[in-house]
């Protein structure tokens, strides 16, 4: 089907502020400006943007001021996702290694 990207990144961001596991101070920043929807998998497509969340989320752990900024937007043909946040980032060694598949 099509979705709209927008709707689920709005929908994972206020789910995850009633997940009692994860730190509740986080500043959750959005610029949610895309207007394409996109053909897509909505359920597989929210719960990638889950596990993106949660990641962050956890590497936020020992940050004085966790933030975490969402951004859509267009670029010609495409709709570009882009998720940050302050948290202790990837150990080089690891780095290499952040696309193979968990077993």
């Amino acid at each position: 089907g099509v979705v709209n990207l927008n709707a689920i990144v709005r929908e994972v961001l206020e789910s995850i502020k009633f997940n009692s596991k994860l730190r509740q101070d986080v500043r959750q920043v959005q610029h949610l400006k895309a207007q394409t929807e996109i053909p897509g998998d909505r359920d597989k497509l929210k719960q990638a943007l889950l596990n993106l969340v949660i990641n962050a989320y956890q590497a936020m752990d020992k940050s004085d001021h966790p933030e975490l900024e969402v951004e859509t937007q267009d670029q010609g043909d495409w709709l570009v996702l882009s998720i940050r946040d302050n948290g202790c980032g990837i150990k080089p060694e690891n780095l290499k290694r952040i696309f193979e598949p968990l077993v």
